[in-house]
């Protein structure tokens, strides 16, 4: 199996496909740097996407309300009666 093939099949492997050939995989990576360095590198990023994916981001207190009031239309009254339109 060459780099090509294991790089695919390392991809397949971090993505739980059950259809890989782990063996060869395996035998590749120990005696290849190069396919055994990206497989390292690919296994870090996919366990980051997975911590990523529980991130919960917290927005700063009173946030809503402070856009909520931003975007609500401001009347101001006079603090008179409205004059009924007149009549024609």
């Amino acid at each position: 199996m060459g780099c090509d093939e294991v790089r695919v099949q390392i991809s397949a492997l971090l993505d739980d496909n059950q259809e890989v050939q782990v063996k060869d995989i395996h035998d590749h990576l120990g005696s290849c740097s190069s396919c055994s360095e990206f497989y390292e590198e690919k296994l870090k990023v996919t366990e980051w996407l997975k911590e990523a994916e529980n991130f919960q981001l917290e927005p700063p207190s009173g946030i809503w309300e402070r856009i909520d009031s931003e975007i609500t239309p401001k009347t101001e009254t006079s603090g008179k009666k409205p004059t009924p339109p007149s009549k024609k």
